[in-house]
């Protein structure tokens, strides 16, 4: 994450630290540690009752009130956007409030779209000089590019609902999403991965499961860098396994990809990449 040195603070800090100067140490404190990915060290500073609100239609979107309930606003971030900007700038008071701008730059994990836009943070304090709120004030003809870029297309989302499925080991569910005449093709040796090869139409998908389930025990599985291109939605996926038939394991990463027709069935899913490591864990 790309983050700019704090400019432009309108508070004299010259001397002994006032109230003033230390809340807004303390806010650039947090925003440091948001930049280390240090949400605990965040989560430390702020009191019980503490609440969070910024706008628009954003995973991290709405109010949350109390640690618990922020706690969500960190992990939407952290589930939902690759960030590679977070630029706060012009530090200053009002109202007893300590105020900044920023810009804030990403990636949407989901769809490989960019996002960015400008915003004005405002945070208020309690007696003992904790953050007690914070409000994140996006500008509002920015946040329709910023939101489009976490829609995902009809397409995508089948793409998303698949890999949950899988997780919950609803194969039939996966099935009834593609075509009666659909190719599944998995790179590698057939003659070594059994479950390498081309299949076809749904009864060829079913019979892919079926041979991973019988060799492998999948300990990892992590679909990543989504992205689409027409009717073509293209992602990676780190997995790690134990083959079952030699006790070996593997930890590789394939490149997919899934063509959709007009009816919004896949068509077929492709499978490509360096996969040396699962035939060497399929070898006595």
């Amino acid at each position: 994450m790309k983050i700019i040195p704090f400019s432009t603070l309108m508070v004299s800090t010259m001397g002994a630290p006032t109230a003033q100067s230390t809340k807004v140490q303390t806010v650039q404190d947090i925003y440091a540690c948001f930049g280390q990915g240090d949400i605990p060290g965040i989560m430390g500073r702020l009191p019980e009752n503490a609440v969070f609100e910024s706008n628009g239609n954003l995973p991290w979107s709405g109010r949350r009130e109390g640690l618990a309930n922020i706690g969500g606003f960190f992990q939407a971030i952290g589930s939902n956007a690759q960030v590679t900007v977070f630029q706060p700038s012009n530090f200053r008071i009002e109202g007893g409030k300590v105020v900044n701008d920023c810009r804030f730059e990403g990636v949407a994990i989901h769809t490989g779209k960019p996002f960015g836009y400008d915003l004005v943070m405002s945070w208020t304090f309690d007696g003992a000089g904790h953050p007690l709120t914070f409000n994140g004030d996006a500008v509002e003809d920015q946040l329709p590019q910023a939101e489009a870029a976490f829609m995902k297309s009809a397409n995508l989302q089948t793409v998303h609902d698949n890999y949950a499925r899988f997780g919950q080991g609803d194969i039939p569910g996966i099935i009834a999403t593609f075509a009666d005449d659909a190719v599944w093709s998995h790179v590698g040796d057939s003659a070594i991965i059994p479950f390498s090869g081309t299949f076809h139409g749904k009864a060829g998908v079913g019979r892919f499961f079926g041979l991973v389930a019988e060799n492998v025990q999948i300990t990892s599985f992590q679909p990543s860098n989504f992205r689409e291109s027409g009717h073509e939605v293209m992602n990676d996926i780190r997995i790690a396994a134990k083959v079952i038939p030699t006790g070996k394991t593997y930890d590789t990463l394939i490149h997919v990809t899934w063509k959709f027709n007009t009816e919004g069935k896949a068509a077929s899913w492709a499978a490509t990449g360096d996969v040396s490591d699962v035939e060497a864990a399929f070898m006595n």
